[in-house]
């Protein structure tokens, strides 16, 4: 009997994971799993053959989806009545119930309105597939849809476990126990005009589930739609990616063969990166290699250990944050620790990434350098240019990290006994207001905002000096055609090959630095409005405002510092227009005019995750959303400036026993 369960647990599960050749069959799974809550009743999803796909209007599934949305009905009509007789004024509450039952109401609607014209959608969609039969759907498409689904499932259960929870622990606060009325107090719009019932009350407790899971389902299906659209389109790349690359084998293979050049970016960006080993941030071996080769990630390492060590302090002291707002509020102004820490514990997974795919990326620098060395040289100066513009950035960082320590003392300095306990309760009160105080502790949480703070100024400076090497790059390309005196068409390919080399590069640095440059944006933009916020307090004491000056100063330098660097790029990728555009019309060629379409056409530069292209304008645009942002902050914060002064006091008054 047990073999005979665990063979059809193993039928069901190769039914559902193997390698799905058709789109159809890889929504299946997401597809079936909406059936069992009322939604998408159309018969077929689960066979192979797209032609047993098919809707009828009287079948078990209409109806019980149809009685779902009666039943949403029945809720809203309920909602509104009680809203609608209560004595209480309407709140802000009310209107966000009647949107989620009218939400959930309205996907279902929809689709149900869908299920008819899903076969023919299907069938349209198979002979697409049929026709793309060489371009084959990546095998991990079935299991990342699985995923995907599974994951969104389980954070909806997770959600509405914690809604439950919550409104438990509500009962149980006011000295309810039973279940029934806990079902009074969670459907109060219902049974303050019915007579009550455990059995209605558990009926509705199951159509308040299927009302959840409806509004996840909408979001589910628009992202497995997504994903099998993108799915087509990325093996059409592909394809066209490997009959390019087909062509430039003999290239690749060939230099590979040669060493590193001592002014190439592996060797340039060997001295900062040793530097970042230091402080737990990019956890690779080979750096210090003359062969780029040579890079090596290893997951059982001592140095990815300590960048989890890293990442893991800096999340241990944000969950203090969070334990210090449960018990006073959150607090606007005093958020910015908080945003500190997580910012931090993104960015070093961030660069835990950048590292786990780092040999292959300089090693795309090196062919890319090495088919260039001829006819444009190496950058001069790049490993000198690094190197100030490291010390610069560490310079002014470690006096801004000083001013907060310089701080935190001269509150200290206040106490008739100045011992190490008092400094660090006042500078970490996060921390020693939820555990005790001890040396190693404060050893610990020293050491990890250490970490944090280099981790912090590391995260810009890593994006500047990548900037910097890719802007350098376009700009021999532009001062190369700015000089010459060929006219011939072949000169003018070798060009556009050479920029279209740059522009591919480009872009994969982007797709390994972006997270880091959404990180960057997130934490200057956060703690610009904070600071701006704050600014309104009254400062006492010539340390606390040299330090809100200096740390204000130093965080609107380095975003702009960011942007111009990151712009760089775009502003020399568009520079060679300005000679190609003044050439005279009998030199004009097609070369000379694919060249313009293909700059005019193809942005290239540092992005945020695709979300936001680095220009100039894009840094006014970053203007605009830091007033926005402030605008909204003053109307919701606390801007009386009794409120300001006493806070101020508040905030500078420390146990000195």
């Amino acid at each position: 009997m047990q073999r005979c369960i665990i063979k059809k647990i193993c039928k069901y599960f190769n039914k559902y994971t193997k390698f799905n050749k058709t789109t159809h069959e890889c929504f299946a799974f997401s597809l079936f799993i909406g059936q069992c809550f009322s939604l998408f009743p159309v018969y077929g999803i689960t066979k192979s053959d797209v032609q047993c796909l098919h809707f009828k209007w009287f079948s078990y599934k209409v109806i019980y989806n149809c009685t779902f949305l009666f039943g949403v009905l029945v809720l809203i009509a309920f909602y509104i009545y009680h809203v609608s007789t209560s004595p209480e004024k309407f709140k802000f509450g009310h209107l966000v119930s009647i949107f989620f039952f009218s939400c959930a109401f309205l996907s279902t609607g929809l689709f149900l309105r869908l299920c008819p014209r899903w076969p023919k959608l299907m069938k349209i969609w198979t002979k697409v597939d049929e026709q793309l039969q060489g371009f084959d759907l990546s095998k991990n498409l079935p299991f990342k849809l699985k995923l995907i689904s599974i994951v969104v499932l389980l954070a909806a259960l997770l959600e509405h476990i914690l809604f439950l929870g919550s409104s438990i622990l509500n009962v149980k606060h006011e000295g309810w126990t039973q279940f029934d009325v806990f079902l009074r107090k969670n459907f109060n719009y219902i049974f303050d005009h019915i007579h009550f019932s455990v059995w209605k009350g558990v009926l509705f407790m199951i159509l308040n589930v299927l009302l959840t899971f409806a509004w996840t389902f909408n979001d589910l299906f628009l992202v497995i739609i997504s994903t099998g659209l993108a799915a087509r389109f990325q093996q059409v790349t592909a394809k066209l990616r490997v009959l390019k690359n087909s062509k430039a084998t003999h290239n690749v293979v060939k230099s590979k063969e040669i060493t590193s050049h001592p002014l190439s970016m592996h060797r340039s960006l060997s001295f900062m990166l040793s530097l970042f080993q230091c402080f737990g941030i990019m956890p690779i071996y080979g750096i210090n290699n003359k062969n780029s080769r040579k890079i090596r990630f290893r997951w059982k390492s001592i140095r990815f250990i300590y960048s989890i060590c890293n990442a893991s302090a800096a999340l241990v002291c944000a969950i203090f944050c969070c334990i210090q707002f449960t018990r006073t509020g959150i607090v606007l102004d005093k958020s910015a620790t908080l945003t500190f820490y997580l910012c931090n514990f993104f960015g070093v997974l961030c660069f835990i990434r950048v590292a786990h795919n780092w040999g292959k990326l300089i090693q795309e620098w090196s062919i890319v350098e090495n088919s260039m060395r001829n006819d444009y040289g190496f950058p001069p100066h790049l490993k000198s240019n690094f190197k100030i513009i490291t010390l610069i950035v560490l310079v002014f960082a470690i006096v801004e990290h000083s001013f907060f320590i310089l701080n935190a003392l001269n509150s200290v300095w206040k106490c008739e006994n100045q011992n190490a306990e008092i400094y660090f309760s006042f500078a970490f009160p996060q921390v020693f207001t939820t555990v005790s105080y001890a040396h190693w502790k404060a050893v610990l949480v020293e050491t990890a905002n250490i970490l944090a703070t280099f981790c912090w100024n590391f995260l810009d400076l890593f994006i500047i000096l990548i900037s910097f090497a890719l802007a350098i790059r376009f700009k021999q390309l532009s001062k190369r055609i700015e000089n010459t005196k060929m006219t011939h068409e072949s000169f003018w390919k070798q060009v556009r090959e050479d920029y279209d080399k740059l522009a591919v590069l480009c872009v994969n640095t982007d797709k390994q630095i972006g997270p880091l440059v959404t990180v960057s944006y997130v934490s200057n933009l956060m703690f610009i409005c904070l600071q701006l916020y704050n600014s309104l307090k009254p400062r006492f004491g010539v340390i606390p405002t040299v330090y809100f000056f200096y740390s204000f100063g130093f965080l609107l330098a380095r975003i702009f510092t960011v942007s111009m660097y990151a712009a760089w790029i775009n502003d020399e990728s568009r520079e060679p227009l300005r000679f190609l555009q003044s050439i005279p019309s009998h030199l004009y060629n097609s070369e000379i005019d694919r060249f313009i379409q293909q700059i005019h056409t193809t942005p290239v530069g540092i992005t945020g995750c695709q979300f936001f292209l680095v220009t100039r304008s894009f840094l006014l645009r970053v203007a605009g959303t830091i007033v926005t942002f402030e605008l909204m902050l003053l109307q919701f914060g606390p801007i009386l400036e009794k409120d300001f002064i006493s806070e101020s006091f508040s905030s500078s008054e420390i146990n000195c026993t």
